[in-house]
């Protein structure tokens, strides 16, 4: 009996000194000021010049599809599959009867291909084999990858580059990532570390520079409308 006891007295030590361990939760001031100062590091990279070029390059990829009115797939995982839909939304809405909205689809949201797809290649193949079946000559990809291991981005863009031979651009985080060894143009913010706040931060960037690539190709697309008016 005694051994018992002293044997449940260590383990109750034990638990509080795990307890005492854990690390103390940030109040709400300090996360702000931890919040804003990732997002400065952030702003810092949206001003640098190889940015702004990067966004230069991705209106130059799209320009061909949106004059020609063909088809601007675009694609994303996490958060980047949201923004991927809110793009597509202010691509397809037209604002004026001067301008022609862009035609623009979400990968992953045509569930009859997608269904198809997925007994033959599997999950990992559906995105790619929508954009094959579905994809054409004259059209472009736009890829956001807040996840840059994604096997399902890389299967897509890898089609989109080798059998459909259209221009590829990719929003993403890791320089490394395989992602951009087939994009014609790479938006990359790079994050010192990957907790809550700085992802935000990425997040909001990516938003922020996918706006005004979009503001750019609804212009190129109200002077073609135009043109051919």
């Amino acid at each position: 009996m005694p051994t018992a006891q002293k044997s449940k007295k260590k383990t109750t030590r034990h638990s509080k000194q795990t307890r005492s361990r854990l690390p103390r939760a940030p109040s709400v001031r300090e996360e702000v000021r931890s919040t804003m100062s990732a997002c400065d590091a952030v702003g810092r990279q949206l001003r640098d010049d190889s940015m702004i070029q990067e966004a230069e390059r991705a209106i130059a990829a799209f320009r061909n599809t949106i004059e020609n009115f063909r088809n601007l797939w675009l694609c994303g995982n996490g958060a980047g599959f949201s923004l991927a839909v809110d793009v597509a939304l202010k691509m397809t809405t037209q604002f004026n009867r001067l301008e022609r909205p862009t035609r623009a689809s979400v990968l992953g949201l045509n569930g009859a291909v997608s269904s198809t797809s997925y007994g033959e290649y599997g999950t990992e193949e559906a995105l790619g084999a929508e954009l094959f079946v579905q994809g054409r000559s004259g059209d472009a990809l736009w890829c956001f990858a807040p996840d840059p291991s994604s096997k399902a981005l890389l299967t897509v863009v890898t089609r989109a580059y080798r059998e459909l031979k259209i221009p590829v651009v990719v929003f993403t985080t890791y320089p490394g990532t395989p992602l951009i060894r087939y994009a014609s143009a790479k938006v990359r913010f790079q994050i010192d570390d990957d907790r809550d706040r700085a992802q935000y931060c990425v997040e909001e960037a990516h938003r922020f520079m996918a706006n005004i690539v979009c503001n750019q190709l609804k212009r190129i697309s109200r002077k073609a409308q135009q043109e051919n008016t």
